[in-house]
C-alpha cells in the first residue's frame, strides 16, 4: 500500500505470520512486506529519487539447533526464498551498507544499542562515497545548462564586502582567467549557501578593449527581522516562544537558521506531548521588519470510535481523557489508548488522526475479543487430592465490561457452585463492583497439636452471598468494604472436636491487597500486601458477635537473576468468641512445613517464613527452581493460652516446575517435633 493510515502501515510491517497477528485493513490481511522483498530497492525507484542508500540488514540463516518452533521454521523457508532476490537488490542499489551480526537472527531485539553501532560505523565508512555521488549529481545538473567559456578580467560583487571572499574562490590575478559557465554559478551558489541573500545574478560585461570579460555579481540581501508576534498559541505564552526565536532578531533573514528556530519551536511542543503542532502560516511585513507566525497546535474537532460492535461507549470514552475541543497531546493520548486496552476487552487499540481545516479528528480504532470464554483447570495434591475446575463466563456482560461466570469445582474434598458478577468501574466512577452467590461443600479434618493423625472428619457446607465495593487507591493498593451473608451447617463424619450444626455468621469486611508480584507462581520481584479486618454482630443478622484481623506482607527480591529471597510475615487475631468455621487454619507446605491441611487451627496466631529460591540453569522444558525454608510460628486458642513454649520451627526443600498446567511441585518439611511430611502439587490455585 502506498497511501492510508500510517499507523496501521507501519504496524502491519511487523506482522508476520504464525508470530504476530496480521492487520485487516479494507478487507485485506497485512503482513510485513519483508516477507516478499527485504531490500525494496526496486520499490523506491519508482519514486522521483536521485540516490538510492540501501541498508541490508539481513541476518544468516538459522542453525539447526535454532529450528524449534513453527514461525523459526517458516521464518528460515522465507530467507531461503528471498535469498536470490535480495542479492539482486543489493546490486542496483547506488550505495549498500550492510550491517552483518553472525551471533542474530532476525527476531533477536536484545541489545539494540549494539546493533545501532553497528549501523553507525558502517555508515561512516560509506560517508566519503555518499558524498562523491551528491557532488556528480551537482555536476551532471550543471552540465544540464548551456557551457560557454570566458576569459575573465575582473569579478566584481556587490555588496563590496563580499570582495575578498570572492577574489579566494576565484583566484583572480593580474593575468586573464578562464571561467565555464559552470565556474560562474558555483561561485554564485557560494555566495548564497550564507542564507541572507534572497537572490544573485550575474552580469557579464565585455571589455571595450576586447580583452575578456568582467563579471559583476549582485547579491541582494534579505531584511532585517526587527520583531516577531504568534498568533494561534494558547499552551504556551508569547514570552515563552519568543525566548526560542529571539536570536533570528536583528538579523537579515536566514532560511537555515529561521528551519533551526522554526524545528526548535515544535521541540518545544513535543517535548510536553503536544505532537500536532504545526506552524500553518508564516508572513513578513517588510516595512516593519515584523515576522508573524500562525501556529496549529492541532486542536481536537471530534472523536469518533470505530470497531466497537458490543461495548458501549462510555466504557471507551471514561477511560480516554481528551475531549473535542482539547489540544492534542500525545502523552494523554498514549495513556489513554493504554488504559482502553488495560480494560482487557480489545485484542488491539490504536487511534488514527485526520487533519482538517476545521480541527483534529480522532478516530480510536479498536478490535474487539470474544467475550464468550470457557475456562477448564485441574489440581492435585497430597493434601486435598484431585479436583476440577470449569467456568463458563461472559467477560463483556451487556457491554459495560463486565464480567457474569458460572463456576463449577468437583473433587474429593472439594465441591463448589458460584455466580459471580463483577464490573471494575461503576458508570465514571473508579469504584468497583462484585456480587457473588455460592453454595460450598468441603470435607476436612481436625487435628490435635502434638498428634499425627486426625482426631475427627467433618462435612462443612456454605451458602452464601458477597457483596463488595472497592476502589484501588494509591500505597493502599485496593480497599474494599465487603458484606458477606453466610449460613455455615457442620456435619459429622467421625470421630470428634469439632460442633455441628447451622449458623448465620453474617459479617462486614473492610479489606486492602496490593500485589505488585511480576509473576505467579514463583515471582522474582515485587510484594504482596493483605489486610482485613472484619465484624459480625447482631444488627448484621448474625448468630454470633465477634471480630477477626489479618495481615500477610512479604516480598521477593532476585539478584544474580537466579537467586530469589522471600521473607513473609503472617498474623491473625479474634476475640473468644470467633466461631468454629471462621477461625484461623495454618497448612502445610504453603504456610508452614511439616504440617498437614489445616493441621492448626485456633483464634491467634503468627508465622514468620524465610525462603531463597534458585533458578536452575540448563535447557530444561521449563523453568525450574530449587528452594529452601524456614518457618516459625505457633497458633493459640486465646491469649491466656499463648506461651512461647507452643512456637514452633520447620524447615523444609522443595523442586518446583512452571508448567503449562501450573506449579508442579514436589517437597519435603521437617517440624521442629520430629514430624515429617513429603508433599506433592501439581496446578493452579483456584
Amino acid at each position: 500500500i502506498s497511501s492510508g493510515d500510517l499507523a496501521e502501515a507501519m504496524r502491519a510491517s511487523l506482522a508476520f505470520p504464525l508470530l504476530f497477528t496480521p492487520v485487516p485493513l479494507n478487507g485485506k490481511l497485512l503482513v510485513d512486506g519483508g516477507l516478499l522483498d527485504n531490500i525494496p530497492v526496486d520499490e523506491i525507484k519508482k519514486f522521483p529519487v536521485d540516490l538510492t542508500i540501501a541498508v541490508d540488514a539481513t541476518s544468516n540463516l538459522r542453525r539447526k539447533n535454532q529450528l524449534n518452533a513453527p514461525w523459526e521454521i517458516a521464518d528460515q523457508v522465507t530467507s531461503i526464498m528471498q535469498r536470490e532476490r535480495n542479492e539482486e537488490s543489493r546490486k542496483v542499489a547506488d550505495i549498500l551498507i550492510r550491517i552483518e551480526d553472525p551471533t542474530r537472527t532476525n527476531v533477536d531485539f536484545s541489545r539494540l544499542d549494539s546493533i545501532i553501532q553497528i549501523g553507525r560505523q558502517e555508515a561512516l565508512k560509506h560517508l566519503p562515497r555518499i558524498q562523491q555521488k551528491i557532488q556528480d549529481l551537482k555536476q551532471q545538473a550543471y552540465r544540464t545548462h548551456p557551457q560557454r567559456q570566458y576569459l575573465v578580467r575582473r569579478i566584481k560583487i556587490t555588496p563590496a564586502h563580499l570582495q575578498p571572499q570572492i577574489n579566494r574562490l576565484a583566484h583572480l590575478n593580474s593575468h586573464l582567467v578562464q571561467f565555464s559557465t559552470r565556474d560562474i554559478l558555483e561561485l554564485m551558489e557560494n555566495i548564497y549557501r550564507q542564507g541572507i541573500y534572497r537572490d544573485i545574478f550575474a552580469e557579464i560585461v565585455h571589455n571595450a578593449a576586447g580583452r575578456g570579460v568582467d563579471i559583476h555579481i549582485h547579491a541582494l540581501q534579505n531584511p532585517v527581522l526587527e520583531k516577531i508576534e504568534f498568533r494561534g498559541n494558547t499552551v504556551f505564552p508569547d514570552d515563552s516562544l519568543l525566548a526560542i526565536v529571539r536570536p533570528l532578531m536583528g538579523r537579515p533573514l536566514n532560511p537555515q537558521r529561521t528551519r533551526q528556530a522554526l524545528e526548535n519551536l515544535m521541540i518545544r511542543y513535543r517535548k510536553d506531548g503536544y505532537a500536532l503542532m504545526r506552524i500553518s502560516h508564516i508572513d513578513f511585513d517588510e516595512n516593519s521588519g515584523t515576522g508573524i507566525l500562525t501556529l496549529d497546535e492541532g486542536r481536537i474537532r471530534s472523536i469518533k470510535i470505530e470497531g466497537n460492535k458490543k461495548t458501549r461507549e462510555h466504557v471507551i470514552r471514561r477511560g480516554f481523557s481528551l475531549k473535542p475541543g482539547d489540544i492534542f497531546n500525545f502523552i494523554k493520548a498514549q495513556k489513554g489508548i493504554d488504559n482502553i486496552f488495560g480494560t482487557g476487552l480489545f485484542q488491539r487499540v490504536g487511534i488514527s488522526i485526520l487533519s482538517e481545516p476545521q480541527g483534529i479528528d480522532l478516530i480510536i480504532k479498536l478490535q474487539e475479543k470474544k467475550y464468550h470464554v470457557i475456562g477448564l483447570s485441574f489440581r492435585t495434591d497430597s493434601e486435598r487430592k484431585s479436583r476440577g475446575f470449569m467456568e463458563f463466563s461472559e467477560e463483556n456482560f451487556l457491554g459495560l465490561g463486565a464480567l457474569l461466570s458460572a463456576q463449577g469445582e468437583y473433587g474429593v474434598r472439594d465441591r463448589s457452585l458460584q455466580a459471580l458478577f463483577s464490573i471494575e468501574r461503576i458508570f465514571k466512577t473508579y469504584l468497583t463492583l462484585k456480587v457473588k452467590t455460592y453454595l460450598v461443600k468441603t470435607l476436612d479434618f481436625v487435628y490435635r497439636q502434638g498428634e499425627r493423625f486426625p482426631i475427627g472428619e467433618y462435612s462443612q457446607r456454605k451458602l452464601g452471598t458477597l457483596i463488595s465495593v472497592g476502589q484501588l487507591m494509591r500505597k493502599l493498593g485496593v480497599v474494599s468494604v465487603e458484606l458477606h451473608l453466610d449460613r455455615y451447617a457442620l456435619d459429622p463424619i467421625s470421630g470428634y472436636g469439632y460442633p455441628i450444626g447451622a449458623s448465620l455468621l453474617n459479617r462486614l469486611t473492610l479489606r486492602s491487597i496490593v500485589d505488585t508480584r511480576d509473576h505467579v507462581p514463583y515471582p522474582s520481584h515485587g510484594r504482596y500486601v493483605h489486610i482485613f479486618y472484619d465484624f459480625a454482630n447482631k444488627r448484621l443478622k448474625s448468630d454470633i458477635s465477634f471480630f477477626r484481623f489479618f495481615v500477610t506482607m512479604e516480598t521477593f527480591n532476585t539478584f544474580g537473576k537466579r537467586h530469589t529471597i522471600n521473607p513473609r510475615f503472617t498474623l491473625g487475631t479474634s476475640d473468644l468468641t470467633t466461631p468454629f468455621p471462621l477461625q484461623f487454619t495454618v497448612s502445610g507446605p504453603d504456610q508452614f512445613f511439616g504440617l498437614r491441611d489445616q493441621e492448626w487451627r485456633g483464634r491467634h496466631f503468627f508465622i514468620f517464613n524465610f525462603g531463597y529460591r534458585f533458578w536452575l540453569p540448563g535447557k530444561l522444558p521449563f523453568k525450574t527452581f530449587l528452594g529452601l525454608r524456614f518457618d516459625t510460628g505457633g497458633v493459640w486458642e486465646s491469649p491466656q493460652d499463648a506461651n512461647y513454649k507452643k512456637i514452633r520451627q520447620a524447615f523444609g526443600a522443595y523442586l518446583g516446575m512452571d508448567t503449562f498446567l501450573g506449579a508442579m511441585e514436589i517437597s519435603y518439611g521437617r517440624l521442629s517435633t520430629g514430624q515429617k511430611r513429603v508433599y506433592f502439587t501439581l496446578g493452579y490455585q483456584f
